[in-house]
């Protein structure tokens, strides 16, 4: 499902884009013009992925309670105490990892985008190795290659030529 949103957000990064492209008069402009559509499109898939997971966590609530006295604070709390704030970091990592790419591809940079989706899991699982476990690997190797990837996509997406 959140395969599905990023490639939403990505469909959406480059409509916004052919419109700014041609309602801008000159290629400040056009810049001006998209420089938040970027963080607004990387937001609204995180923001989707995190309603999704929310969702799963109060649903596995339900079905599975952990043993002991019942807790008061509705499935809210429960949802949030059964995760901490390193799983849903790792989370957005992985998030990143799906619209980053998406974006790019859809923008027409597919080397960019073949690398970015092989190079976040490629890290993260060097990382596993060294000894760090689970969410740790994600967001040592997953960040630091979301990080490049944001970078080079904050770079290359708000020219023109990626929405022609």
């Amino acid at each position: 499902m959140s395969a599905g949103s990023a490639e939403r957000a990505a469909r959406w990064y480059r409509q916004v884009g052919r419109g700014h492209l041609g309602a801008a008069g000159t290629l400040a402009e056009f810049r001006a013009r998209m420089r938040p559509v970027l963080p607004v499109a990387v937001a609204l898939h995180l923001a989707v992925l995190a309603v999704l997971t929310f969702a799963a966590l109060a649903v596995l609530t339900v079905v599975a309670p952990r043993p002991g006295p019942p807790h008061g604070g509705g499935l809210l709390h429960l949802a949030a105490e059964r995760s901490g704030a390193l799983p849903w970091a790792a989370q957005g990592v992985l998030g990143l990892l799906l619209v980053l790419p998406a974006l790019l591809a859809r923008c027409g940079r597919w080397t960019a985008a073949a690398l970015g989706a092989l190079a976040g899991p490629a890290a993260a699982l060097a990382v596993l190795g060294l000894g760090r476990g689970g969410p740790a690997a994600v967001l040592l190797g997953g960040g630091a290659v979301a990080a490049v990837l944001l970078g080079y996509a904050w770079a290359v997406l708000g020219r023109a030529e990626a929405h022609r």
